[in-house]
């Protein structure tokens, strides 16, 4: 799904659908820009069950992405991919082409 704030690849899609398959209250998820981490700013993740007034929605058929007005902001043009290595994991990635540096850790960046 692509609109000018939020892009999501197949395999991020997949499993956002397979995540809040486990949760029946749940029609997606809420991604929001909080402020913290060593580089100022950071992704939270959470379950939506309801749409609130002021929400930016990517419709993904099955599920929803829910961001608010001060997330948007900071995510035009961002792609939300899922990756899998075997050596370390998986892990949920923004590709935000807003972020101007990322702490060493990866958990946090700035724009």
């Amino acid at each position: 799904m692509n609109d000018k704030h939020l892009t999501v690849t197949e395999a991020a899609k997949n499993k956002l659908k397979e995540l809040i398959s486990n949760r029946p209250d749940a029609i997606g998820v809420r991604v929001e820009i909080l402020s913290g981490g060593c580089s100022g700013f950071k992704y939270k993740f959470d379950y939506l069950t309801k749409i609130e007034e002021n929400d930016l929605v990517t419709d993904l058929g099955d599920i929803k992405i829910a961001l608010d007005d001060y997330s948007c902001t900071k995510m035009v043009g961002t792609e939300l991919d899922y990756v899998t290595d075997d050596n370390f994991g998986s892990k949920f990635v923004f590709n935000n082409p807003n972020s101007t540096a990322q702490c060493g850790c990866g958990k946090s960046f700035s724009v």
